[in-house]
């Protein structure tokens, strides 16, 4: 019960995050018995608001989570989570500095806690000099490429720093951040960080239409589809709850849906809208583009055909528009009430015979037997007018052979084979009307041939005599996708698989939907593996998946594995090369890592390998194992440079002074013989001793580089250095 509640309030939290009511429910829930499965619910709701950026409202649901997890290290997590939101997401600074306490409590982690605290605490103390040092620089630049940046900084650290210890940021510093962030938007009306400052700037002054305005902005222009959605979402929300106009919410609502088919809300708002001002026709072009963009279940489908037909039939008297739609409805359910009544209403004057067919199913399919009973006494009804049908068949085959064009006549003769179900006899007729065409007519020849099609697809059922009828549309036209579609599902009723391969291969070059494109391929791609085992094929068919969908996770995994094992190494490098700028953290470190090891081991890409494996150590600067890779690749590339790089680094990791000095005579014959640098060959030489006087090697090495330069006061302070000017005389005295 707690958890029904809890998904009910927040359902209507996703139509109006600021409405108290709901709220309530849910405090009152984790306040009470709480329990795992209302976790459930609010980890779902937080999910589904995170996909939306929808910040606020994920803080809320994630402090009562935290409030109910009863792993401490799960909690913990969750806590770090909410700081991390509030400081980056939010900028409530107060709240942020809080919830990082509360983490290093739950779940102690210096590092990272620290980090954030000290950012904050440098970004206080440092308000007033940050922000007139980026007034300075945005007042005397002329270039808006400095301005708009330095504004931008003003604006965010007066609004992210500003706050008293409460996390109110008073009027005056509120303007102050509006005012900048204003004249960003002035110069660069499009500017992606400043149109997000903004709407959060003007959300806190309830400033609605300026802020609906940049919105409006920012689903039109954001970088990434996930933004546009975000925006669009928080506009509709604030046109509906904000504003009083209603175009405003018309509109964005409408352009939600664009950016998201499937957003119930703004679907259900539309729908209520249309239906309350009876315009039909938009409401019908909603459900329409729901229908055509993949939007709905395959459960809801039907739901959207049965509300489709019946707006065509009786709120638009448009009974043409609705009957495929009815049609639809039938092979899914072929006895609804619905449907039945308006075929009897639309057929049972001109097409009885069509009308008993469906009526034949019905009573095929129904269960009641008050329901069968009922039906077949109106099917023998209809039974009783088809000898009169017979008879006109015949009398219009008189009117076409003494008249072949005669077009009346061989309309009705279609109607009433189709009405008889003499389906051999109409095929023979369209074939007829085939032969009369020349060569050059080929649309309609395409068109008589699909005529021939419907009938073996939809009455005859034989999928061999549609097949040749569909090969014949693809002579005609081999980029005719509706063939194509119908004959993929000959093939896989016939259960001939490389066939149905090639032609949906074919349909995904010809497809301009993405959604189709990409579901065709990685059919393909599965059953060349799956079924053929054909790696080769199966290869190909991903690399198609992957070029219509750059991030598609199954052809990244699968074409991983399968270069893998054909040793595709360059093709391997060239897939991980694609993946590194999407990913973040330990999984680019590890891809970044295994690119490295392919470049050096693989593909004989030594530069490639180190400029890798430095970026591993961006970041963890100690890691041995990378500082053991990093060298021995740069020694085989002879990239001294590099070389030196390491072993200062693990000079600087070093804790005991054996392993010190161990480096720095390494250094100092490195930079001496390799690189050809007596300065600093001097220097790591100079270090030796600092750690060890008089270490004989590294007193020998500095003498003779002093003398070989004649750097006499270099080699007295060499001296000087380990108190031994009676070795400095002699030394002179011999020399």
């Amino acid at each position: 019960m707690s958890a029904e509640k809890i998904r009910t309030a927040l359902t209507s939290i996703q139509e109006d995050p600021e409405t108290e009511g709901a709220w309530n429910e849910i405090e009152e829930v984790v306040t009470g018995d709480g329990g795992a499965a209302v976790v459930r619910e609010l980890e779902m709701g937080r999910v589904w608001h995170e996909r939306l950026k929808n910040w606020s409202v994920v803080a809320k649901l994630l402090e009562y989570e935290v409030a109910l997890d009863d792993d401490p290290s799960i909690a913990g997590a969750k806590q770090l989570e909410l700081a991390r939101i509030y400081h980056e997401e939010l900028m409530r600074t107060a709240d942020a500095e809080r919830a990082y306490r509360r983490a290093g409590e739950l779940k102690p982690d210096a590092d990272q806690v620290g980090k954030a605290l000290g950012e904050i605490d440098f970004g206080r103390s440092n308000l007033q000099a940050t922000v007139e040092q980026a007034m300075v620089e945005a007042l005397d630049s002329d270039d808006d490429r400095v301005r708009v940046p330095m504004l931008l900084r003003a604006a965010e650290y007066t609004y992210r720093y500003g706050a008293d210890a409460e996390g109110k940021v008073d009027d005056a510093s509120l303007a102050k951040a509006d005012d900048w962030v204003t004249q960003a938007l002035t110069i660069d009306p499009n500017h992606d960080a400043a149109l997000a400052l903004a709407a959060r700037v003007y959300r806190d002054r309830e400033k609605w239409s300026e802020l609906a305005s940049v919105l409006e902005r920012r689903a039109t222009t954001a970088r990434s589809k996930e933004d546009k959605i975000a925006a669009a979402y928080e506009l509709a929300l604030v046109a509906r709850h904000r504003l009083d106009d209603d175009k405003r919410k018309i509109d964005a609502h409408q352009r939600l849906v664009e950016l998201d088919p499937s957003n119930r809300i703004a679907l259900q708002f539309l729908a209520d809208h249309y239906s309350k001002n009876e315009d039909w026709d938009h409401l019908v072009a909603l459900y329409e583009d729901q229908l055509a963009a993949g939007a709905l279940d395959p459960g809801e489908e039907l739901g959207a055909w049965v509300q489709l037909a019946m707006l065509n039939w009786r709120s638009r008297d448009r009974p043409e528009a609705a009957e495929p739609y009815f049609e639809k409805v039938r092979r899914a359910e072929p006895t609804h009430a619905g449907m039945l009544s308006f075929f009897r209403e639309r057929l049972k004057e001109n097409e009885p015979g069509r009308l008993m067919s469906i009526l034949t199913d019905a009573q095929r399919a129904t269960d009641d037997a008050d329901e069968k009973a009922e039906l077949a006494q109106e099917i023998a009804a209809l039974a009783e007018g088809q000898e009169n049908a017979r008879r006109a068949i015949e009398q219009y085959k008189t009117i076409l052979r003494n008249d072949p064009d005669n077009t009346e006549a061989r309309d009705k003769l279609k109607n009433l084979y189709l009405e008889t179900e003499s389906y051999n006899a109409l095929v023979e007729l369209l074939r007829q009307d085939l032969s009369r065409l020349g060569d050059d007519e080929v649309e309609e020849k395409k068109a008589i041939l699909r005529e021939i099609a419907t009938v073996y697809r939809d009455r005859v059922q034989s999928d061999t005599s549609l097949l040749t009828v569909l090969t014949q549309i693809l002579q005609l036209d081999e980029s005719d996708v509706g063939a194509v579609r119908d004959l993929l599902q000959v093939y896989e009723s016939l259960g001939r698989w490389r066939d149905l391969l090639t032609t949906q291969q074919k349909l995904a070059e010809l497809t301009d939907d993405k959604h189709e494109k990409v579901r065709l391929l990685r059919a393909v791609a599965r059953r060349w593996l799956d079924q053929f085992s054909n790696a080769q094929n199966a290869i190909s068919a991903y690399e198609a998946l992957l070029e219509a969908q750059r991030d598609d996770v199954e052809a990244r995994e699968k074409l991983r594995d399968l270069y893998q094992k054909r040793r595709a190494w360059d093709k391997l490098y060239d897939l991980y090369e694609s993946m590194v700028d999407s990913l973040e953290g330990q999984e680019r470190i590890e891809l970044v890592g295994e690119m490295a090891k392919l470049a050096a081991e693989r593909l004989s890409k030594g530069e490639e390998a180190i400029r890798l494996l430095k970026e591993v150590l961006v970041f963890d600067p100690n890691d041995q194992d990378v500082l053991d890779q990093l060298e021995r690749q740069a020694e085989r590339q002879k990239d001294y440079p590099t070389v030196a790089h390491v072993l200062e680094r693990r000079f600087d990791a070093a804790e005991d002074d054996k392993t010190k000095l161990s480096l720095l005579q390494k250094l100092g014959v490195l930079y001496a013989d390799k690189m050809d640098d007596h300065t600093k060959a001097q220097g790591a030489w100079r270090r030796v001793l600092e750690l060890s006087p008089g270490h004989k090697r590294a007193l020998r090495v500095l003498r003779q580089s002093f003398v070989a330069s004649q750097d006499w006061d270099g080699l007295a302070e060499l001296y000087a250095s380990q108190d031994d000017f009676e070795g400095l005389a002699d030394f002179l005295s011999t020399t």
